[in-house]
């Protein structure tokens, strides 16, 4: 059967919506905590066994504090939902 190629990701994970991985099937890359996405965040398995676009990556923000930063995001917007 022909299908994309699986791949993994540096710094993060590339998630299928489904399995067996054939055309139509979506991928979502998800980077590891400390890390931003470089590039789109969903690819599409296309008719000709490749996926769409360009491949992303996961790298870290340039800056000193850029994970106390990143972090510091994350608790605000938890905060904004459980107000």
């Amino acid at each position: 059967m022909d299908s994309c190629h699986r791949f993994s990701v540096s710094n993060g994970v590339f998630v299928l919506d489904h399995i067996p991985v054939r055309v139509g099937v979506k991928g979502t890359y998800l980077c590891n905590p400390g890390f931003i996405l470089e590039g789109n965040t969903v690819r599409v398995c296309t008719i000709s066994n490749d996926w769409s676009g360009e491949p992303a990556q996961c790298v870290q923000p340039p800056g000193k504090n850029s994970k106390w930063f990143i972090c510091e995001i994350r608790l605000l917007s938890v905060r904004l939902l459980i107000m």
